[in-house]
């Protein structure tokens, strides 16, 4: 309890200290960021809250973002109560990441915002960046949602026409990017076979899924190389394929710097009438009703 207690105060404290006259470096005032949080209390639409922020190195991230929509999923680590036992701050694990962590404030709203949720429970939540306490980033929140689980498993895969967020930035390989990719289209059977010059094996059927995908940020602002090897396709028994497909005259994805877009198809062969799953490095998507 005293834990609690302590953090509760530490939590308090940076908000009283922070809210003179301006929010961050950036020079957001104070009346410009309750004004935006008051908006967004009172229009709520999830398609505004972005999902593709960084919470590793927040501390170098903030002073741009603070008073950005977001939208986190992660894992409930710890709630801390006021003194009448109402849920105030949320300590959410991001993602499952241990390195990746948020404080979630909910008092600041004066309004019930909050599903029944407990530590452990994963939620989806909805707020505007504040600023960061000891590097931790602290989310007003405008909505949380619990959820079984985090979007974008295997389990619990992005479907067609669903938006998916990528961040490589914290990664140590060379894919270090933001982006978001979007399923629009499956072709397969005899539409698919149309579009090659020879028709698959007996039992074997071409399927291709059309990828739009829009890069946010790319480090060092470089350049982000798309292909059909960034992304694996698996058969509904958890084995993956391995017949990739190229045939001239079906387009592929254009290389991008920040701010580009492109959209191209996804190929491959695949046992007939299967119902795969597709992953784009970490993220799943599948295509099923």
């Amino acid at each position: 309890m005293k834990k609690h207690i302590s953090i509760f105060l530490a939590l308090v404290l940076i908000l009283s200290t922070v809210s003179c006259s301006t929010i961050d470096a950036g020079g957001l005032s104070t009346d410009d960021f309750k004004q935006a949080y008051e908006k967004a209390l009172d229009n709520f639409a999830a398609e505004d809250y972005d999902a593709s922020i960084s919470f590793k190195s927040m501390e170098l991230e903030t002073a741009s973002h603070v008073g950005k929509l977001v939208r986190v999923t992660g894992k409930i680590a710890e709630i801390v109560k006021t003194s009448d036992g109402k849920a105030d701050v949320y300590h959410l694990t991001v993602n499952n990441d241990s390195d990746k962590k948020v404080w979630a404030q909910t008092s600041a709203s004066g309004k019930s915002v909050v599903e029944t949720v407990a530590v452990g429970d994963t939620i989806l939540l909805y707020g505007i960046l504040y600023g960061t306490n000891l590097f931790t980033p602290i989310i007003y929140v405008v909505k949380i949602e619990k959820t079984d689980e985090i979007k974008g498993t295997r389990t619990n895969p992005y479907k067609l026409g669903e938006t998916a967020a990528y961040n490589g930035m914290d990664s140590y390989s060379s894919y270090r990017y933001i982006a978001e990719i979007t399923p629009n289209e499956v072709i397969r059977g005899d539409e698919a076979s149309s579009m090659f010059s020879n028709d698959p094996d007996e039992g074997k059927e071409f399927f291709l899924v059309k990828f739009k995908i829009k890069v946010l940020e790319s480090m060092d602002d470089g350049k982000v190389s798309l292909n059909s090897s960034s992304f694996e396709i698996v058969n509904k028994n958890g084995v993956e394929y391995s017949d990739r497909v190229y045939a001239t005259g079906i387009k592929e994805f254009d290389d991008l710097y920040a701010g580009g877009e492109t959209e191209g198809y996804f190929c491959y062969i695949i046992d007939a009438g299967d119902e795969p799953s597709v992953l784009f490095y970490d993220i799943w998507f599948t295509f099923t009703a």
